[in-house]
């Protein structure tokens, strides 16, 4: 029962994260960020292509949002579920909440076309960026908000900060969520929607928890890779530039 529960949320946070809000917003505001700019559907790209804040900002907003829900909802499932008294806590079932969210950051990186066109063109990935998904940081930035509000709001000030130092987002990006997961990990139990639960004397979640959140980091810096490269070659759009 606990693994159908899993299987189903697993299934449920990676359908949500394959809605890309950059590229729908961009395609009603007629930019189509896939033919322009890096061809990344990202807010980042959607801002450089249209020049227009508020819609860069709404497609974030909203990135985040759905995995903020996912997690949500799901620790609201946990929590219901284990109202019952006689019900002592699982890791895997608890960790769940965990493994939704990065489901989503995987759908958001990699949509359910990704997946068909994959399937169809015989697993040949030479030919399916046209079909490949964001790189996942404000749907991982949902996770960590969802997590806790504060760590969040501590992740988005380092943010701010090493992009008014670099001026590199992808840098400052992947810098804000690994710190983000290793105070989500010495601050563990600090998932606000579970506090009412008790949790027993094992806690072997911690440890898998930490390890699903890390691997959402990994899959985002492999996302990075072109920045990573760009970096290094002093050839990678800056924040503020005029160009």
């Amino acid at each position: 029962m606990y693994y159908l529960i899993i299987f189903l949320f697993c299934i449920l946070g990676y359908l949500f994260g394959s809605v890309l809000f950059a590229e729908i917003i961009g395609r009603l505001n007629h930019n189509n960020i896939r033919a322009s700019g890096s061809g990344n559907p990202g807010a980042t790209n959607l801002m450089r292509i249209s020049k227009n804040k508020f819609i860069a900002f709404l497609a974030a907003i909203l990135d985040g949002a759905k995995a903020y829900l996912v997690v949500v909802v799901c620790s609201f499932v946990v929590n219901l579920w284990y109202q019952h008294p006689n019900k002592t806590i699982d890791p895997a079932l608890f960790s769940m909440i965990f493994i939704s969210g990065i489901f989503c950051v995987i759908g958001h990186c990699f949509p359910i076309i990704f997946l068909i066109k994959l399937i169809q063109n015989k697993f040949d990935y030479k030919t399916l960026k046209p079909y490949i998904g964001g790189k996942g940081v404000m749907t991982f930035a949902g996770i960590i908000f969802a997590l806790s509000p504060w760590i969040g709001l501590i992740a988005f000030g380092i943010w701010a900060i090493l992009i008014s130092i670099t001026r590199y987002v992808s840098l400052a990006s992947m810098c804000a969520i690994l710190i983000a997961t290793c105070l989500i990990w010495i601050k563990q139990l600090d998932l606000i929607y579970l506090k009412p639960m008790t949790l027993g004397d094992d806690y072997s979640f911690i440890g898998m928890s930490f390890i699903w959140l890390m691997l959402g980091c990994l899959l985002i810096i492999l996302r990075h890779k072109s920045n990573i490269v760009r970096m290094f070659k002093h050839t990678e759009s800056k924040a503020f530039s005029k160009k």
